[in-house]
């Protein structure tokens, strides 16, 4: 039992690896219990040494499955405390499901008595085995890896609160986005076949929504960092590798969250048609009918076999970690590219801004950008070119900087906008600045101001349109009402 006082079994951790460790862990179980089976086939059950020979094969059951386990932990790259947390959670829940499960006492009256005693002996064969002493060895060197990379590692950017709140809300954003766009794949929706064909549609097409959800977390992340640090998309591992761990986190809750209510939701729903045909009101549910509510026998056999290494559900398993995982390489790619631009004009307007020898006494080139003239200062005078104009206030390299609290908050909108698009909205109606002042900050014209301000009003528009649309859908179609967590 857990600290906070839920039941956990093997297969709950199990549940914190990746599908394609989970699938070669069940795969080495598979090979395990076969073992087991051809060995107790031949034991002789009048054997006065029948236990305990039962127990030794048991016993390499447990060897095999639970170093099966801890390869895989070992190979995720985690630090070391997590590992060895992690294989010190699975060992005892494994011991117990194999007693209850397999030894001849598992089911007996005094059955916790001979548990503790199998716990104990079971826990003391592992430990003393020359692959418990190997795994030892392992920690011991990704705990000096870490220790290691601790020492020489880079600090995160320091973002600002204001940065933070929006890194947050585009979260919110795109859960609520996915939620929306899910529903008619959702093994809750009435609609939802069970069908083998049906179902691997579904999850194709969720497997899409989840690739959108992860482009629009890492937007929301990758945005500031441009914005504040721009050098640092390119300088900061560290960074980079947060960014991606805390999608991988999310995506992979919605991921193994569909796998659960999708194994789950058949039990529901045939609960729910014997309980209508109870009542004498199953005319009254045609989300329960035969075709919609799979029978029990028929349900396991689809599980069973979505369980092998070769079976479809292994394939999208698959699929499912290298698309997420080229989302999030071609993202960062993307993202460091615009930082090389930005930095690049930086660079390029910091020369133009530097006193040159003239020898015809011309004034030197203002900061501009190709195409596009900075509005004089409120105030500048024009005077002879023998004369010194007057500087104009310097441009911030975080066109968010020195900024205060926003006016109002209108995120939910913005993060569908281009990243222009963005700064220019938020600078104009959520701190409510001037055009002017706008393209001072952008180094920008005016009129380009405007024009982004104009798109980005149109395609605001069109998004509260369609929220309007899907809300008013939602109140006639079944299942439109769904949870936004």
């Amino acid at each position: 039992m857990e600290p906070n006082g839920t039941y956990l079994s093997e297969d709950d951790v199990l549940l914190e690896l990746p599908p394609e460790c989970r699938s070669r862990v069940a795969a080495e179980s598979a090979k395990a219990r076969a073992d087991f089976e051809t060995a107790f086939a031949v034991l002789d059950r009048q054997s006065s040494d029948h236990v305990q020979e039962v127990e030794k094969l048991l016993a390499a059951y447990i060897h095999h499955v639970f170093f099966a386990f801890s390869q895989e932990v070992l190979n995720q790259g985690l630090p070391a405390e997590l590992i060895r947390s992690k294989t010190a959670r699975f060992l005892p829940l494994l011991i117990e499901a194999t007693f209850s499960l397999k030894h001849p006492y598992g089911q007996s009256d005094d059955c916790d008595a001979h548990q503790v005693r199998f716990l104990e002996w079971a826990t003391s064969v592992i430990h003393n085995s020359p692959s418990w002493v190997q795994v030892q060895e392992a920690l011991l060197q990704i705990a000096e890896r870490d220790s290691i990379k601790a020492a020489g590692a880079q600090s995160l950017p320091n973002l600002p609160r204001e940065a933070l709140i929006r890194i947050e809300q585009s979260e919110k954003n795109a859960r609520e986005i996915y939620d929306n766009d899910k529903g008619p794949y959702f093994p809750t929706n009435a609609e939802f076949s069970f069908l083998d064909d049906s179902i691997f549609r579904a999850i194709e097409r969720i497997l899409e929504y989840i690739r959108i959800f992860a482009e629009d977390v890492l937007d929301g992340h990758l945005r500031e960092y441009l914005a504040c640090a721009p050098a640092e998309l390119h300088t900061n591992d560290p960074m980079l590798q947060s960014v991606a761990r805390n999608v991988w986190r999310l995506t992979d809750e919605l991921w193994i969250g569909y796998g659960s209510v999708l194994q789950l939701e058949p039990t529901r729903r045939r609960a729910l048609r014997e309980m209508a045909i109870a009542d004498g009101t199953i005319q009254m549910h045609p989300e329960l009918e035969p075709w919609k509510c799979p029978p029990s026998e028929q349900w396991a056999d689809f599980i069973n076999r979505m369980e092998r290494p070769d079976s479809e559900m292994a394939r999208l398993n698959s699929q499912y970690e290298a698309t997420i995982k080229v989302t999030i390489m071609n993202r960062i790619r993307s993202y460091q590219r615009q930082a090389t631009s930005t930095l690049q004009s930086k660079a390029e307007m910091s020369q133009q801004a530097s006193p040159v020898a003239n020898p015809r006494g011309m004034e030197p080139v203002s900061e501009t950008t190709p195409n596009e003239a900075v509005p004089a200062p409120a105030g500048a005078v024009a005077v002879d070119s023998g004369a010194e104009r007057e500087k104009p206030r310097p441009v911030p390299q975080n066109p968010f900087e020195g900024l205060s609290v926003k006016k109002q908050d209108l995120s939910r909108y913005l993060h569908r906008l281009t990243d222009r698009q963005h700064q220019c909205a938020s600078l104009k109606w959520e701190y409510g600045l001037s055009d002017f002042e706008i393209a001072r900050r952008l180094s920008l014209h005016h009129s380009t101001v405007q024009e982004h301000l104009k798109a980005a009003e149109k395609r605001i528009a069109l998004v509260r349109r369609s929220e309007e649309g899907q809300r008013a859908a939602s109140k006639f179609r079944p299942g439109g009402l769904r949870d936004n967590d």
